[in-house]
């Protein structure tokens, strides 16, 4: 169905013969991850009691602007919170097959009323084996003017797996081991000066709901690019890489029963901002007629 640039207007299913992916038409988000041999959903379903989101794209900010907010060229620029491709009905299909899917979304005049630039954002999902690929392509279309912006992903993962275990069975293990600290977030959502330790020589997080108390873990300085969601009671995991982020999120609702693996390019505005966006921490600059790329994946392992 190459070059069909339609409107997506129900769910999109990719398959092979060992999982299913399906994704949403609003904003593209991964809505299911099952597998058809053990019959486990690993994708949060949402709860809008909880949390009513899946695996939201973040464009063209991370978080929020603090007071709502930012400055471009003298003009005040209002983007909603993890910007506006999460939750956009716009998006139209370019490509699809059994096991991927291309959507685009191109600039337009709503969109330039929040974020002054002439841009086509693309996202592709490729499912291969165990593995979702997802990747990311913006094109800058002016032919003369540099865009900023960040980019990233949200995706929630069902934690417990399996519905005998416990929240507190599971634990975020990193391929390196680190010593890091998670910055503060405070309670607008932009990011504080102080920091807390958080992992001291270990590569494992153990997940107990009280550790989203203070909001996400946000970590800037990892070796890491790839971790897993593990459980000590069964040998299943979800395996994230993300090669091309620099930063990383792991977040969760105190009462909701899964946690976000969230790789960054940026991060919610910082609480001494001026307001720039063009100096935004983490934004990215991107040439007038270029293009910027970024992927991520999510492998499923299954045990015997």
């Amino acid at each position: 169905m190459e070059g069909m640039n339609n409107s997506i207007s129900s769910i999109v299913s990719l398959e092979n013969e060992l999982f299913q992916v399906c994704i949403s038409p609003v904003g593209g988000e991964i809505c299911s991850f099952s597998s058809k041999k053990s019959g486990i959903e690993y994708i949060w379903r949402g709860d809008d009691e909880v949390w009513g989101s899946t695996a939201p794209v973040l464009f063209p900010i991370i978080g929020v602007l603090k007071d709502g907010y930012c400055l471009f060229e003298g003009e005040k620029y209002s983007i909603p919170k993890h910007g506006f491709i999460r939750n956009s009905s716009n998006l139209v299909i370019e490509n699809q097959t059994s096991n991927s899917l291309h959507f685009s979304l191109s600039s337009s005049d709503q969109t330039k009323v929040m974020f002054p630039f002439d841009f086509r954002f693309h996202i592709k999902f490729k499912l291969l084996n165990s593995t979702l690929s997802i990747s990311h392509k913006i094109e800058n279309l002016s032919k003369d003017k540099p865009m900023f912006f960040s980019l990233g992903a949200h995706p929630a993962f069902n934690c417990p797996f399996d519905r005998e275990d416990n929240y507190s069975d599971y634990f975020i293990e990193f391929d390196q081991v680190e010593s890091a600290q998670r910055c503060c977030v405070l309670p607008d959502g932009t990011i504080g000066i102080d920091k807390e330790p958080l992992i001291d020589n270990t590569n494992v997080v153990l997940l107990n709901h009280d550790l989203f108390k203070k909001d996400a873990l946000i970590f800037k300085d990892l070796k890491s690019r790839k971790v897993f969601l593990k459980s000590k009671k069964n040998n299943n995991s979800v395996e994230v890489q993300f090669q091309d982020f620099e930063y990383l999120g792991i977040w969760a609702k105190t009462n909701g029963d899964f946690v976000c693996i969230e790789p960054w390019l940026g991060i919610s505005d910082s609480c001494l901002t001026n307001h720039e966006l063009q100096e935004k921490e983490g934004i990215i600059r991107l040439e007038a007629n270029s293009q910027y790329s970024a992927s991520y994946s999510i492998k499923i392992n299954e045990g015997a």
